[in-house]
């Protein structure tokens, strides 16, 4: 279970990876040019607010849903719970590193995709180990085992 729940958070922070990699080709190369206005000013507010709103929310929601998690009875259980709220956390994080990219597409602004870049790394450094997964849920020591063996 903890290699299908690490290649799902690997997968999803590189979804927004290689989405960053294409934005970044199509305006290095001036594959796409997108016209300069004053409209775009908007996205140098909107993506700060949306990064401090995904990365709150992902915390918050997934602190509570952490806390359900570790209530559950019987190791499987636990981990279908975690691979949930994980999934749940990414998403909240991926969103504004989403939008991020988005606004350098249709600006031309390639800074936005370094926001991007740095959301991915939150989400590589946020996928724990297996001892720490352990703490998080509070398993017993016969669920932290079958967890190691996982």
């Amino acid at each position: 279970m903890y290699k299908t729940f690490r290649i799902i958070s690997l997968a999803i922070a590189g979804g927004l990876f290689l989405f960053s990699a294409v934005v970044f080709f199509l305006l290095s190369n001036q594959v796409i040019t997108p016209e300069r206005t004053s409209s775009m000013e908007i996205f140098k507010t909107m993506v700060p607010v949306a990064i401090v709103l995904g990365i709150g929310a992902s915390y918050m929601i997934g602190n509570k849903l952490l806390r359900k998690a570790q209530q559950e009875k019987g190791f499987k259980n636990k981990m279908e719970k975690f691979q949930s709220l994980s999934i749940v956390k990414l998403a909240l994080l991926e969103a504004p590193g989403l939008l991020a990219v988005a606004a350098a597409l249709l600006t031309g602004e390639i800074q936005f995709l370094f926001i991007a870049l740095a959301l991915v790394i939150v989400m590589i450094i946020g996928i724990p180990t297996k001892e720490k997964l352990a703490t998080q849920l509070k398993l017993s020591p016969s669920e932290t085992n079958e967890l190691m063996n996982s």
